[in-house]
Parts: structure tokens; C-alpha cells; sequence
């Protein structure tokens, strides 16, 4: 059972996500700032964004569904905003061309494998979501077909940024 993965959906109240439309539509909610790597053998939801993209967004049929547009600056502007990073979250002239390129049909996300590839062998939970074509960053593409390219254009944040 070392490769078994258990997942106990504590936001579920009779395999109904409304509650969670509603938190998401709270205009003081933020999503995408999760701790992705931090804990690698716990899940800690960070695909939760390619997630709220398909199924709140595309393949929702029963319930309420977002509007593609406020999903996108729920996990962008409002991000950049809150923690007035002034330089991103849109697609604007003299801001970050920080963009995911995704092929709407194809994003997906299959379930978690547990590799064995960290030091000493150690695991970590593992969730490649399909469908994310190419990822830019500063106008470099950093990954293309789930690959890294090698660009390394980012660097370490400490504070506000300038408008």
C-alpha cells in the first residue's frame, strides 16, 4: 500500500460543491495561494486551480457555474492586488507577460501518482495536468508541453511592487 493515496473531501456536505461556489464568489476569498511543494506527501490541493477552471467553469451541470472571465481574474488580478503586486495579474502593457497557453478541450487533471524521485528516495504526490500548452513568464516560455525549457526568468519577490 506504499503507492495508495486516501483522500477524505472534507468541503463536501452531500457531494454537493454550492457551499463552495459560494465561498469562491465571496468577493474577500482568493484561491491559488496555496502552498504547492511545501508539504509534498500531503495533499494540499494545488491543482485546485486547473480544477475551479474545469469543473466550475466547463464541465459544471448541476449548480451554479463562474464565468470563464471571473474565474481567470479571481486567480490573477485579485491575487496580484491583494498583495500589491502591481507589475502583474493583467494583460497590459509594462506588466509581466506571466500567461498560461491552454487548450480548453484537453485541460485535465488525472489523479496523483506518488514518485520517488526527491532525496533519499523520499515521495511526493505528483499531479500532471494535461491541456496546459505552454507557460510564460517575463515573455520567456518557461515550460511547453509540460517540459521545462530552462528558462529561469523569475526571481525572488520581498514586498510590493512598483505600479
Amino acid at each position: 500500500m506504499k503507492d495508495s493515496i486516501f483522500s477524505l473531501p472534507l468541503n463536501r456536505r452531500e457531494a454537493s460543491l454550492d457551499r463552495a461556489m459560494d465561498i469562491m464568489e465571496n468577493p474577500v476569498t482568493r484561491f491559488g495561494l496555496g502552498d504547492g511543494g511545501a508539504h509534498l506527501t500531503s495533499i494540499m490541493d494545488a491543482a485546485f486551480t486547473s480544477f475551479m477552471l474545469t469543473h466550475f467553469c466547463r464541465d459544471r451541470t448541476a449548480g451554479r457555474t463562474m464565468e470563464l472571465e471571473s474565474c481567470v481574474k479571481i486567480l490573477t488580478a485579485d491575487n496580484a492586488d491583494l498583495y500589491s503586486l502591481h507589475d502583474r495579474g493583467l494583460v497590459q502593457e509594462g506588466k509581466k507577460a506571466d500567461l498560461n497557453i491552454i487548450d480548453w478541450t484537453k485541460l485535465s487533471m488525472p489523479q496523483p501518482k506518488v514518485k520517488y524521485d526527491l532525496p533519499a528516495g523520499s515521495r511526493r504526490l505528483h499531479q500532471q495536468v494535461q491541456g496546459i500548452e505552454a507557460t510564460l513568464k517575463s515573455g520567456a516560455f518557461i515550460f511547453e508541453q509540460g517540459e521545462a525549457t530552462g528558462e529561469l526568468p523569475g526571481k525572488l519577490l520581498r514586498g510590493p511592487q512598483a505600479a
